[in-house]
């Protein structure tokens, strides 16, 4: 019989995302963390969240820092390190679910295996990690001929920095 075909993209991702993010959180636990990307990042948000609006525009454009300053009103801060890196990774995984429904087994695994993801997702937290989900998100869009959505992708990836 064997898994229904709706239910092995969720399989892959959900394993995708555990082993990822499990090896985040772990390599954070075990103090092997960077100041200038997590600990930097987390900084912000936290001075954000205290009403240090000109955060967001320091060094780069990054509109989208607003969203984890949030984390610091809602949870505990010893929370929020762990919360960042597990959205971090869930959000690096999402392409899988479309790669899976497009394109089928073969890339999605070859997207789970390649390195680049990989390093991303385990290299601390970074917004520019974002691009890899938006910009994937863009071309599914495209694909199906929605092009106001994938125009919309478009603009939220050039909330992330503006260099994109």
């Amino acid at each position: 019989m064997g898994i229904p075909l709706k239910n092995r993209r969720w399989i892959i991702y959900l394993s995708f995302f555990f082993l990822m993010a499990s090896m985040s959180v772990l390599k954070y636990h075990n103090l092997h963390a960077l100041y200038l990307d997590l600990g930097g990042f987390l900084n912000s948000f936290f001075q954000i969240s205290e009403g240090d609006w000109t955060r967001l525009f320091l060094s780069h454009t990054q509109p989208l820092l607003y969203a984890g300053s949030v984390l610091y009103k809602v949870f505990p801060g010893d929370w929020v390190p762990v919360i960042v890196l597990c959205s971090q990774s869930a959000l690096l995984c999402l392409p899988v679910l479309g790669l899976y429904r497009y394109y089928g087994t073969t890339p999605t695994l070859a997207f789970c295996l390649y390195f680049p993801v990989w390093y991303s997702g385990l290299s601390d937290f970074h917004p520019d990690h974002l691009a890899v989900p938006i910009l994937f998100s863009f071309f599914f869009l495209e694909k199906q001929g929605k092009l106001w959505q994938a125009v919309f992708a478009g603009v939220v990836l050039a909330l992330v920095k503006e260099t994109f």
